[in-house]
């Protein structure tokens, strides 16, 4: 939030899942908008299906199915667990001003 504030833009969009809504990458830019009050947050919508996932952690195996299954039922896996790949070059570099998402 202090990088945004201080830089006065957005530079990176949320990730998300187009069937439910759940957030795959931004969650604490989520965070930092709500904090911010912000009426807008630029996102990019995919279909999980075309996200690569995988995990650092070796005693977690899942795949896009299981991650979906698990956060609709308030069970996600911890922290820094699910990895995503986004299709082609994944998420842009943007640079909208943080004062037009708050309108």
């Amino acid at each position: 939030m202090a990088k945004m504030l201080k830089e006065g833009v957005w530079t990176k969009p949320v990730a998300v899942d187009d069937a439910h809504d759940l957030v795959l990458d931004g969650q604490h830019r989520m965070e930092a908008a709500k904090r911010l009050g912000l009426k807008w947050v630029p996102a990019i919508r995919y279909s999980y299906a075309e996200v690569e996932v995988w995990s650092l952690r070796p005693q977690h195996e899942f795949d896009w199915k299981q991650v979906t299954e698990r956060a609709l039922a308030d069970k996600p896996y911890p922290y820094k667990t699910v990895k995503h790949k986004f299709p082609g070059d994944g998420l842009p570099q943007i640079s909208i001003p943080i004062s037009e998402l708050k309108q």
